[in-house]
């Protein structure tokens, strides 16, 4: 994606007993039919001591399914071809916006953290704008510590 906008960045904090969060699509924000190209690319950053596992609400994908036509995911669907995925702290997966995906149940003592930063193409609507998300003051401060290091 050339000249990509960043549409959303947040934490996700998974903790002890949460149960599975819904199969979605980062992307299913921008109506159109599907297969289609993908309006944008999403990432997360597998955080905390342990990453992703598979118990502690690692993020689950069915594999391929950015390839699907408008046909959506059945409850099953994650039992029979959900790829739970497991990555050490620090490290990243990054796709497509029309993949289906969800945060896995947390059946550990522990909470599982993540950042997400997704992308969008130019001409799509971001899904947070950031230039009203963040209060004027606080740009202000930060454009001033800016010109201060330089």
């Amino acid at each position: 994606i050339k000249n990509y906008l960043l549409s959303a960045l947040l934490a996700i904090d998974i903790h002890s007993g949460e149960t599975p969060q819904p199969l979605h699509c980062d992307g299913q924000y921008v109506v159109r039919n599907r297969p289609s190209p993908p309006m944008g690319v999403s990432t997360i950053w597998a955080l905390g001591e342990d990453g992703f596992t598979p118990k502690n609400g690692g993020t689950i994908i069915l594999k391929g399914s950015h390839l699907w036509g408008n046909q959506m995911p059945k409850e099953d669907d994650v039992a029979k071809h959900g790829v739970p995925l497991e990555m050490p702290p620090g490290s990243v997966v990054i796709f497509f916006d029309t993949l289906w995906h969800c945060g896995g149940a947390n059946v550990t003592d522990k909470p599982r953290l993540a950042i997400t930063a997704q992308y969008c193409q130019p001409y799509v609507r971001q899904q947070e704008n950031m230039v009203l998300s963040v209060p004027p003051n606080v740009v202000q401060n930060l454009m001033k510590n800016n010109k201060d290091e330089k």
